[in-house]
């Protein structure tokens, strides 16, 4: 996952990247959904961008690893940002 995280903590400009399609509407779903601590740079508060974020979603159980990452294809799914 690629975000970006502005100066509330807030992500925005989210972009999957899932090792299957199905799993893009719901790991967007849960960064949407997360707040983080802004980054502080002399003191300031800053937004930070493209933010890599691993995030890993299984269903019934342990996941197979993923050795090869560029295996991972970004959702073509227009509805999700």
């Amino acid at each position: 996952m690629m975000l970006c995280v502005d100066t509330r903590g807030q992500t925005s400009h989210i972009q999957p990247r899932c090792s299957h399609p199905e799993f893009c509407a719901s790991a967007t779903a849960a960064l949407e959904a997360v707040r983080f601590m802004p980054a502080r740079r002399d003191g300031r508060i800053i937004p930070r961008h493209k933010i890599v974020y691993p995030l890993e979603l299984c269903i019934d159980g342990m996941p197979e690893l993923i050795h090869d990452l560029t295996s991972l294809r970004e959702c073509v799914d227009p509805g999700i940002s």
